[in-house]
């Protein structure tokens, strides 16, 4: 018993000696209050699209998701004989933290390989949206299995994050989907702050 004595010890000092800052509120960032939070990142709100999910429960895993949906929602049955939502157009944000800017750099080159396994893309680009360069892919053809047709994607590192933004469409959506993809990078905010000690 009594060399467990210690490493209770250790471990309390250790602990105490860690603290979780809490995140600085929208109005301390001076950022709109319907500005929707994802990590250190404010989101503001796009036109026509409503917010549909917000799965800010993962930020144990240092993953957080959220998606927008434009039109009518219609219940389809995947390719898994699974039920899905599926609307007009569908905007995705899932943002990853990880332990350097280098692997979140080499994570985000990964992810821009894949997307050329679900979609036929275009030509990639490279932008600037509120001071933040995206890799931009112009999604042409979803394979036949694919419910959305058609869209535009977006791929960054910011610090040791990776961030991925999908603008997926099916063929009744009638928007400009990059148009409407850099209207939605155009209004991600960034915040510095320590979120650890």
């Amino acid at each position: 018993m009594r060399r467990a004595i210690p490493l209770v010890l250790i471990l309390l000092l250790l602990l105490t000696g860690c603290r979780t800052v809490t995140p600085p509120t929208n109005e301390e960032l001076g950022w709109e209050e319907d500005w929707l939070r994802i990590a250190e990142m404010g989101v503001e709100p796009v036109d026509g699209f409503t917010l549909f999910e917000n799965k800010d429960t993962m930020d144990f895993t240092g993953l957080y998701y959220a998606t927008w949906s434009a039109g009518e929602s219609e219940t389809i049955t995947n390719e898994d004989e699974e039920e899905a939502q599926v609307f007009d157009a569908q905007i995705y944000m899932a943002v990853q933290r990880y332990k350097s800017e280098t692997e979140a750099k080499n994570t985000v080159d990964g992810w821009l390989r894949q997307e050329a396994e679900n979609y036929t893309v275009g030509e990639q680009v490279t932008k600037t949206f509120a001071g933040q360069s995206f890799d931009i892919l112009p999604l042409l053809q979803g394979k036949e299995s694919n419910p959305y047709s058609h869209g535009a994607a977006a791929f960054a590192a910011w610090k040791d994050w990776g961030i991925c933004v999908e603008l997926i469409c099916r063929d009744s959506y009638t928007g400009d989907p990059e148009a409407v993809l850099e209207d939605f990078l155009d209004g991600i905010h960034y915040a510095d702050y320590e979120t650890e000690e």
